[in-house]
């Protein structure tokens, strides 16, 4: 969530010159710890509360109420949402872009990598057209695959190198995350 708030005030993404007026922050409470360290930091990029329109999903068990989405979205266009922030929302992300894009409500999306990237391209997928040009932080190399002008790095090469020696595909081939356990491994041999 540090990462998210600070990355995209360098990428530029709260600046009033490239259209941002009002940030939309919805989130599950779930992590109520977590979310409020997030919105600390969003206010340490430079957006100040009076600027942020927040919409609290609750905690639902599964996912949150299609009412409670529709509802975010309808706040969101009546306060002049211009970007919106999820937190802890990636399980909704598909509904949430469904139901922005049903009341032609386009905002510019910026998102923690939080599995999102995961579900990008599977059943749970943000809805296209709404999600389009999004900005994704990621503490990995998630979504380098889908990224235009980007081809494997290094490390990538490297993983794959292990991958087909083991008789498997390479990392572009597979769901997300195959990266991350050579990844893990590396890290953990440094430590050691």
């Amino acid at each position: 969530y540090k990462d998210t708030a600070f990355a995209l005030r360098d990428l530029g993404f709260f600046d009033a010159a490239k259209g941002f007026k009002k940030l939309g922050f919805i989130h599950r409470d779930c992590e109520k710890e977590a979310i409020s360290a997030f919105r600390g930091w969003i206010r340490q990029a430079g957006v100040p509360d009076a600027l942020v329109v927040p919409y609290n999903l609750g905690c639902p068990a599964v996912f949150a109420s299609e009412a409670d989405i529709a509802q975010a979205i309808n706040t969101f266009q009546r306060q002049g949402v211009t970007h919106v922030i999820p937190g802890n929302a990636q399980g909704d992300i598909a509904r949430i872009t469904a139901q922005a894009e049903q009341q032609q409500f386009r905002p510019k999306w910026g998102v923690p990598d939080e599995a999102l990237l995961s579900i990008a391209t599977g059943s749970r997928a943000p809805q296209p057209d709404n999600f389009a040009n999004a900005i994704a932080i990621t503490l990995a190399r998630d979504g380098e695959q889908d990224t235009p002008g980007l081809s494997p790095t290094a490390g990538t090469q490297k993983c794959d190198a292990y991958r087909k020696a083991a008789g498997l595909p390479p990392v572009y081939g597979v769901p997300a995350n195959a990266g991350h356990a050579c990844s893990q491994l590396w890290m953990l041999r440094a430590a050691l």
